[in-house]
């Protein structure tokens, strides 16, 4: 299992699907509803410290220092920053170019 949002987003709908299976008999749907309850327990505070994480990105972005906050349960890593301010330096620099063709003429 990835340490997504998204990936325990699909695990919990995966619980879902166990808990709707016909074929278990009455133990095996209790130790389901056992598991169940101990992963929503797990899930919520999976998701409680998203939540914080995501405010402390907050607060740093209103202070200028929010690049250097990842967020990995959501995907955003200082790699997938990088790589997006790159292809906006490569972007500006290409409209620089168009811009000086245009005078030119």
């Amino acid at each position: 299992m990835n340490n997504t949002l998204t990936s325990l987003n699909n695990y919990l709908f995966e619980q879902i699907e166990r808990l709707n299976d016909d074929s278990l008999d009455e133990e095996q749907l209790e130790k389901e509803i056992k598991r169940s309850e101990t992963i929503q327990r797990i899930a919520g505070t999976i998701i409680q410290n998203g939540e914080l994480a995501l405010k402390v990105k907050k607060h740093m972005d209103e202070y200028g220092e929010g690049e250097r906050i990842e967020l990995p349960m959501i995907g955003k890593t200082n790699k997938g920053l990088e790589e997006e301010n790159e292809k906006l330096r490569e972007t500006e620099r290409n409209l620089r170019k168009r811009i000086k063709k245009a005078e030119a003429w």
